[in-house]
């Protein structure tokens, strides 16, 4: 299946009005290999979001930072905490994930979908030549790829975030009533 002709394929899932979004890796990948986790077309809500974390804007330091505020329900975590993570794991593009959210559960989570799709989804493993790396547990793994290594770690607040060497930290829900 791959990147190759999504439209082809998932055509049911895709709505004229946004099907430019196939241009965007995030987008063409989802409908390519994660079908099974989108009921629907790609909604309206989610072009921004879409657009957000394909190109992220810098900050004054020269690092990308993208903050996505967006009602409860409207697919923020789905698409910033497995698509991204999934995506730039196998795709070559980070190297050192961290999945942070309030609690370490809701984090192990979101890592158990990225590790569901790597063991079980054989049109990805055969693309990417998934394989699994010397850490595969609830709150790390190591996975190969073709284009190469990536660590993916899941922690809860209050975790240190200095000197592990992070090249993307995705926080979710880390607001808490204290």
């Amino acid at each position: 299946m791959g990147l190759v002709q999504p439209k082809e394929y998932f055509s049911h899932f895709i709505d004229p009005r946004t099907e430019p979004l196939l241009q965007n890796i995030y987008v063409a990948f989802a409908v390519s290999y994660l079908a099974g986790h989108f009921k629907c077309r790609i909604p309206e809500c989610h072009h921004q979001i879409y657009e957000a974390i394909q190109i992220p804007e810098l900050d004054g330091a020269g690092y990308e930072r993208v903050a996505i505020e967006a009602p409860t329900r409207w697919g923020k975590s789905e698409l910033c905490s497995f698509v991204k993570p999934l995506v730039d794991s196998i795709g070559g593009r980070r190297k050192n994930i961290l999945l942070i959210s309030a609690t370490g559960t809701l984090a192990e989570y979101f890592l158990g979908q990225i590790k569901h799709e790597l063991e079980n989804n054989t049109d990805l493993r055969a693309h990417y030549k998934i394989k699994k790396g010397d850490v595969w547990s609830k709150e790390h793994i190591h996975v190969g790829s073709t284009y190469g290594d990536c660590h993916i770690t899941s922690k809860g607040l209050g975790f240190q975030l200095r000197g592990f060497g992070y090249d993307l930290i995705v926080p979710d829900d880390v607001e808490t009533d204290e």
